[in-house]
């Protein structure tokens, strides 16, 4: 279903539609995702740097920087979730529209992330990642904390309308792609251009190149837009699916049609 403001279909999806319309969403806004990632991004960067250039430990650097990430994350779902309706955004709107959310996703992240991490190797951790995926986009844009926001994931999950362990299996795969193939082209390029990396460019003497480190992490920041949209068209989906979403917006169009073409006074 197609409506007035809305540059998607409103519909449900299955699993490689959801990836090819973040693909495709991504490629359309990318001077605006891109720009987003990179700049809330700062903080995530000057803390894996710094600690590379005081520790010299590219572990503990790039583990500082990833759990940093759902700053970066928190304001690209913010903007998608206005772009999905064809409502203009940019870095002013979107910052002004996340700044009073920013430091209640960081925390919540952060300690999601310091809780699965550790049980990756024992597929809980995967499992629980899984059930957390929902939080950002039912903190950001339902606004809804402690209990409400618990059951409201849970219910989210019953009928998300793909797989989604396969769907972050395929993001992830998807975004490793991604990560080599930027990494060639700029190993390629800048090693032309800056005669910096005659020691097996991007991938080897990491600890001993605070510069390779920071040029990872540009290119991580070009891939995360992508897996987050994933996962927030997913959680469009299960609201689709589970709520009969599409139809609510339908109806929503509809009243506001009718309601423009009664008179005023009819209308109240």
């Amino acid at each position: 279903m197609q409506f007035e403001r809305a540059i998607i279909e409103i519909r449900p999806r299955g699993l490689f539609e959801l990836l090819d319309l973040a693909q495709r969403f991504y490629r359309a806004h990318f001077f605006l995702l891109f720009p987003l990632a990179v700049v809330f991004a700062i903080p995530a960067v000057l803390l894996g740097h710094g600690l590379h250039l005081w520790l010299g430990q590219t572990w503990l650097s790039l583990l500082a920087f990833w759990l940093l990430l759902p700053l970066s994350s928190g304001a690209g779902i913010l903007a998608a979730s206005r772009l999905v309706f064809g409502v203009p955004m940019d870095l002013r709107r979107t910052a002004a529209l996340y700044k009073p959310m920013m430091l209640r996703n960081l925390m919540v992240a952060v300690g999601q992330r310091l809780l699965w991490l550790p049980l990756v190797p024992f597929f809980a951790g995967w499992a629980m990642r899984l059930y957390w995926a929902f939080t950002p986009m039912v903190l950001l844009l339902e606004r809804l904390e402690g209990p409400p926001l618990r059951l409201r994931r849970r219910s989210l999950h019953r009928r998300g309308g793909a797989n989604g362990f396969a769907l972050d299996i395929t993001a992830v795969f998807l975004g490793a792609i991604i990560l080599g193939a930027l990494a060639v082209a700029g190993d390629f390029v800048l090693s032309d251009i800056i005669s910096l990396w005659d020691t097996g460019g991007l991938v080897r003497d990491l600890d001993g190149s605070p510069f390779k480190l920071a040029t990872w992490m540009l290119i991580a920041l070009a891939a995360l837009p992508l897996m987050d949209l994933t996962w927030f068209f997913y959680y469009l989906n299960a609201r689709i699916r589970k709520e009969g979403w599409d139809i609510e917006l339908g109806f929503r169009a509809a009243a506001a049609r009718l309601e423009g073409d009664l008179p005023e006074e009819a209308a109240r």
